[in-house]
């Protein structure tokens, strides 16, 4: 028995578009991609810290300050990370090629529960060129970034299968997850200024301001909500996840693009600093809607009922 297409409504998917659109302009940093190891070594701890090429995405002002080189260079360093959270990576490589023992599985949703879901994130950068000359500074990168949430009772059924934790068949709400994929490329460069100021009494004091003027182009982008599926004990299964993504057949590469600034203070005293940067200050980035299309994401299984829907929708104004 095939079910007729259940109606799909703009408003839908307005709001899966809204959450890619804040993956890209909010990115896990909301900054641009490191080139250090040095900073991946001190957990991303590094804004007060980051000295030549490295100040061009975490703080600019720093080109200005003490320490800094009169040139440095990178090329093609990459990065990449990986967390989960409040399950995390080492919780499950725990119990690596081993069955899961049941309380094991019982505490691990508790703590989703607890939590509200389970969010993974991860990410692949390339800088295929960073560099500081002075107080300038550049930098041209590539970054692929993934962030993940599943909610309370799709971790149930992760966890547990579809008889759930009470071994009973029974009604899941799979609501609250969610995905969103992003590619982008940067261009920035950066300029810092020296500033006299003095705070208080403390000796050698240097204080400098600093900006960071970006081009971001977006290659890539997938971002799906779920809107309402469940699993009942009938049994039925119902999935309606849909999906905004860039067009793969008639991508150009460019499916968006603008322009960003970062500004960043920065003050030494002694054996004292501080630092502040502003990521995004100002953004001009927007996906280009004319490049999007919508993927519908439904299944529906029942006793006697099969329906699937993956198609997508050209364009996504329709």
């Amino acid at each position: 028995m095939h079910t007729p297409h259940r109606r799909w409504s703009r408003v839908a998917a307005l709001l899966a578009l809204g959450c890619g659109l804040g993956a890209v302009v909010s990115p896990a940093r909301a900054q641009l991609p490191s080139a250090s190891a040095r900073a991946l070594g001190l957990g991303d701890n590094y804004a007060a810290l980051a000295r030549g090429y490295a100040a061009v995405a975490w703080n600019p002002a720093n080109l200005g300050m003490p320490g800094n080189p009169s040139f440095s260079i990178a090329l093609l360093p990459l990065r990449g990370t990986a967390g989960l959270d409040p399950i995390t990576l080492s919780d499950l490589k725990e119990f690596e090629g081993d069955t899961v023992p049941f309380a094991r599985r019982e505490q691990w949703l508790a703590e989703i529960t607890a939590e509200g879901n389970e969010s993974g994130r991860s990410g692949a950068e390339v800088t295929y060129l960073a560099l500081s000359a002075g107080r300038f500074g550049f930098q041209i990168s590539t970054a692929l970034r993934t962030t993940a949430d599943i909610g309370p009772d799709a971790a149930e059924l992760i966890l547990f299968g579809n008889a759930g934790r009470t071994g009973q068949p029974q009604n899941l709400d799979l609501a609250g997850s969610r995905f969103d994929l992003v590619a982008t490329s940067s261009a920035a460069v950066s300029y810092a200024h020296p500033l006299a100021l003095e705070l208080g009494p403390l000796p050698d004091q240097h204080f400098a301001v600093g900006a960071t003027l970006k081009y971001v182009m977006g290659h890539l982008l997938a971002s799906g909500q779920d809107e309402g599926s469940s699993l009942t004990s009938t049994p039925e299964l119902d999935i309606s996840f849909p999906v905004i993504e860039t067009d793969v057949e008639g991508a150009s590469g460019n499916a968006g693009s603008g322009w960003g600034l970062d500004v960043g203070a920065a003050w030494q005293g002694g054996m004292f600093g501080a630092s502040l940067a502003i990521h995004n200050l100002v953004k001009t980035f927007e996906w280009d809607e004319d490049q999007l299309v919508m993927r519908r994401g439904e299944v529906l299984f029942t006793q006697d009922t099969s329906f699937t829907d993956f198609e997508t929708t050209l364009p996504l104004d329709d």
